[in-house]
């Protein structure tokens, strides 16, 4: 710079020396801006670093205090434990030179002596009680499950209850895995009770003189909900249907109609019985439909659920019904309602030529099978017979206790003792 002004006195500033000199000035500037720039950079670098380790310093000083404190306190447990330690070391040491001391009150004349056997306890009589409460403890569970069950089991306990009303079949109990259909010629358990069913019907048939040159009706009926009145009468009806005989399946309970349960196919909103009966113009073939299952299986769906049920099977359309189904029908497997529970199926009974009166294993109360031989008695039901549902194989008939049956379930020794002392 005093170059360049020294030579500006002389000279332009168009001079080239003087544009050289202004040419180094400008790159000396520029290196010595660069340079400080760096400078600066690294020191704001070396003042972040000394920020972050000053933030780490002062975190561990505000760390000092808690770990003091605890230090402190685990220095004052162990001096409590120290002392406590070397207290009991001298108690040690004072009782034994106590006892060290002390003459004995005592003194071993002979050394004792022993037998090789036990005198208590005597193992002969606990291994005798153990027998005994081993064999009473199974005894008294067997009986105590007798005497609080109260719940139907098997045909004999029907039998007992039955009075003069006929037992016609058992249908045995299904696992999860079988199909709760039959089909045409199956082979299994359900099919053969069905089987079984349908040839003691055509006995009750032959006792009670129906008119052949008309369709038999049959009613399905049970005491309450759940029993599997729906269940007997679909398979009823497509064993009887896979003979060749025309039949006509009919959901008569109106009020809790089941039928679609079996019978996928069916829509919900489809017409049938109820509107059957409002509608005094209509005929029953308006409202009939072919099943998938058999050619000669038609169903009559229950409809729409009514405010009047009972009403309903009172009119004059009842009748009409039954007779119409009747003509054209070789059988007419109706499912009804429960008895003890509605009073439809009392209403609808003396469209009846035999009612199927359904009783399930291990769900029916004994005190309930009272109740259909009463109404037996006083008229309301007509021409019952009693079926058995949901049989376990071991309860299931005489066929299944000789090893005659398909699948005969192989007893284990609990359910063989039960039955012996049941």
């Amino acid at each position: 710079m005093l170059n360049r002004n020294k030579l500006l006195r002389s000279s332009t500033p168009q001079n080239p020396v003087v544009l050289n000199f202004d040419n180094q000035i400008n790159q000396l500037k520029a290196s010595i801006v660069s340079g400080l720039e760096n400078i600066k950079s690294s020191i704001e670098t070396n003042l972040r670093d000394l920020r972050r380790q000053e933030s780490i310093f002062g975190s561990k000083i505000a760390e000092v205090p808690g770990k003091e404190k605890e230090f402190r306190g685990i220095e004052r447990q162990q001096s409590i434990k120290e002392a406590l330690y070397l207290f009991l070391l001298q108690k040690r040491e004072e009782t034994s030179i106590s006892l060290a001391v002390t003459a004995p009150k005592a003194k071993v004349v002979d050394a004792a002596y022993s037998s090789n056997n036990p005198i208590s306890p005597k193992r002969n009589i606990i291994y005798l009680a153990a027998l005994l409460i081993g064999l009473l403890i199974p005894f008294l569970i067997i009986y105590l499950g007798q005497l609080l069950n109260n719940k139907v089991s098997n045909r004999k306990d029907i039998e007992r209850h039955a009075g003069r009303i006929p037992f016609v079949g058992e249908i045995p109990k299904l696992s999860s895995k079988e199909d709760e259909l039959i089909r045409q010629n199956d082979m299994s358990v359900l099919a053969e009770s069905f089987r079984i069913l349908r040839t003691n019907l055509q006995y009750l048939f032959v006792d009670r003189k129906v008119e052949s040159e008309s369709g038999k009706t049959v009613f399905v009926t049970s005491t309450v909900k759940g029993e599997g009145k729906t269940f007997v009468a679909v398979n009823l009806a497509l064993t009887l249907a896979y003979t060749g005989k025309k039949v006509a399946l009919v959901g008569a309970d109106i009020r809790n109609p089941q039928l679609r349960r079996y019978f996928k196919s069916i829509d919900p909103n489809t017409k049938g019985v109820t509107n059957y009966l409002v509608d005094n113009d209509s005929k029953v073939e308006e409202f009939m439909i072919p099943t998938a299952q058999s050619s000669q299986l038609t169903l009559l769906n229950s409809g729409a659920i009514p405010p009047n049920p009972a009403e309903l099977w009172m009119s004059k359309r009842a009748a009409t019904l039954f007779d119409e189904l009747k003509k054209k029908f070789d059988y007419v497997i109706v499912d009804t309602a429960p008895c003890l529970l509605v009073t439809d199926t009392f209403l609808i009974s003396p469209f009846a030529d035999t009612t199927l009166y359904v009783v399930r294993a291990d769900y029916t109360e004994r005190e309930l099978l009272d109740f259909p031989k009463e109404q037996v008695e006083e008229g309301k039901l007509k021409q019952v017979a009693f079926i058995l549902n949901n049989v376990r194989m071991a309860n299931f008939g005489y066929g299944n206790k000789y090893g005659y049956t398909y699948g005969a379930e192989k007893q284990s020794l609990w359910k063989s003792l039960t039955r012996a002392f049941s």
